[in-house]
């Protein structure tokens, strides 16, 4: 009788032993330790229950913390939801939740004012970059500008896809934290917005912008903060969204703001000319000076004022918080931190192919964007041939038609992402929503599917930072590509080819949908698929 008393005091050390390791990783831990402190008692008393006793043969081997046949946890601060995630059913009353219902809506405010800065002031220099370019000769051909244009789109991308991994790596710390690295990409940004608007020349600029890009990788370390702050599943489709409708929003206003402010001395002589109420005598100096610096200057100031936002009214993430997720109910030992997992361990078959569909959907929208940019203020060819592919010249529009034109693609986007895609992402699933809808709603779909594809919360924003890099890279590449095509296509009247160039494309981002699933473990190792609740 004493050596099975002696068994079940072994059974309930091990059985506590087992609930600390399991602890971040397990939603029934409090149940184990309170059923093991119950046995231990009964032992103590001398009243063993013989119902609830368990063989040593007959219990399940330990698990490492992290392993590949675990089943790992969705990063979700809400265990209902975690627990309905894991179990891959949606309950039968579950309704799409509403904007007004998102958790933290200051959080999500001050990060959605500092992700609206940088898009409007990268889209705003499009409106005009082309003049610019030809500003700073005058003799180059069109041609020629076209591929320094592209070039300087591409450059600033390009120097985010070679930092954005080490960005995101300082964001995952808890000496340099997500706030940090979110204030100086803001400070990165706002000073290649100044030195690009007094740039004199094409080296210049390239300088610039790559010292802007190298700075910021703030849009990987914000999706991995809204990740952080919402509580649930349920709000995945909504909060993910907020940072593509910032994009959408700095594609209507910047392009506008762009062509209505560049090079003011011409477009408004009768305000900054000579002779003018403000321009006094001889004119504004600094406008005449700088032609284009009056729209980064502006920008700038919007990238001042999230700074100050960021600084003042931005919370850190706990360390907790970013280590496991958290529950009112659960309770946890401050002193045991869960150790980050080996950083080959992370990058799963999902992750990966993943992340390459996130380099293509990049890839074509940037192009796209470049061309669109490229061709409209491009001169008109005269006596160009008609055809499908064989045609030349673009459609010799000014910079203020050119800004306008490119709103009308974000004006479009805005209100079917506030209004259709959350309502369909919750009837069709995040993963059918990207392989189903167009450009405007598989942006966020790509977000959402990166996310929920993190193996471990603790490198969350690790892999947001290489999902940005990717993207980055995409960026960098898709412009050049687009300003060597058209200048390509300008010389040899085949600037139709570009365009179908780009069909192509958008048909292989959609064939690679279907080598992807949703959630964090591995098909065929014989645990469950997390799906999202809408799927």
């Amino acid at each position: 009788m004493g050596s099975r008393f002696e068994s079940r005091d072994d059974l309930a050390k091990s059985a506590s032993s087992e609930d600390e390791l399991n602890r971040p990783f397990s939603d029934g831990s409090d149940r184990r330790r309170r059923m093991s402190d119950d046995d231990h008692r009964s032992v103590q008393s001398g009243t063993p229950d013989l119902t609830g006793m368990m063989s040593e043969a007959s219990r399940p081997p330990l698990e490492p913390p992290f392993s590949p046949s675990r089943r790992r946890r969705r990063y979700s601060y809400n265990e209902e939801d975690e627990t309905t995630a894991l179990d891959g059913a949606e309950g039968p009353s579950a309704k799409p939740v509403s904007w007004r219902s998102l958790p933290k809506k200051g959080q999500l405010a001050i990060i959605t004012v500092a992700r609206l800065a940088e898009p409007l002031a990268q889209t705003s220099l499009q409106a005009y970059m082309f003049h610019q370019v030809k500003s700073f000769d005058p003799s180059l051909p069109d041609s020629t500008v076209s591929t320094q244009a592209g070039i300087l789109q591409g450059c600033f991308t390009a120097a985010q896809f070679a930092t954005g991994v080490i960005w995101g790596r300082l964001a995952d710390t808890e000496f340099f934290g997500r706030k940090r690295v979110l204030l100086i990409g803001l400070f990165g940004a706002c000073l290649s917005s100044v030195g690009f608007g007094l740039s004199k020349s094409f080296a210049a600029a390239v300088v610039f912008r790559i010292l802007g890009g190298a700075l910021n990788s703030n849009a990987g370390v914000m999706r991995a903060m809204i990740a952080e702050i919402i509580e649930g599943k349920e709000y995945q489709s909504r909060a993910f969204l907020l940072l593509p409708m910032c994009f959408n929003t700095g594609m209507i206003l910047g392009p506008i703001l762009g062509g209505i402010l560049a090079d003011p001395v011409k477009n408004y002589p009768g305000l900054f000319g000579p002779g003018s109420l403000i321009g006094g005598k001889d004119g504004v100096w600094w406008m005449k000076q700088w032609p284009y610096a009056l729209p980064n200057f502006i920008s700038a100031l919007f990238m001042l004022i999230a700074l100050v936002a960021v600084f003042l009214g931005l919370d850190e993430p706990s360390e907790p918080a970013r280590s496991a997720p958290a529950s009112p109910t659960t309770n946890r030992t401050p002193t045991i931190r869960r150790k980050r997992p080996p950083f080959r361990q992370v990058w799963t078959r999902n992750v990966l192919l993943t992340l390459l569909t996130h380099f293509v959907l990049p890839l074509h929208t940037s192009a796209f964007n470049a061309l669109c940019f490229l061709f409209l203020p491009a001169p008109r060819a005269p006596n160009s041939r008609e055809g499908l592919f064989l045609f030349g010249g673009g459609l010799g529009m000014p910079s203020s038609r050119v800004g306008l034109a490119t709103a009308i693609i974000g004006i479009i986007g805005l209100p079917f992402q506030i209004l259709v895609y959350p309502r369909w992402q919750f009837r069709l699933g995040t993963l059918r929503a990207f392989r189903v809808i167009s450009r405007t709603f598989s942006i966020p779909a790509t977000v959402i599917l990166v996310n929920n594809s993190v193996p471990d919360p603790s490198v969350l924003a690790t892999v947001h930072g290489v999902a940005q890099s990717v993207a980055c890279g995409a960026r960098a590449v898709g412009p050049l590509l687009a300003g060597w095509g058209l200048g390509l296509g300008l010389k040899n009247n085949i600037v139709g080819g570009v365009w179908w160039a780009l069909a192509l494309i958008a048909i292989l981002n959609w064939a690679l949908t279907w080598t992807i699933f949703e959630g964090n473990t591995e098909k065929g190792n014989g645990d469950k698929t997390h799906h999202s609740p809408s799927q």
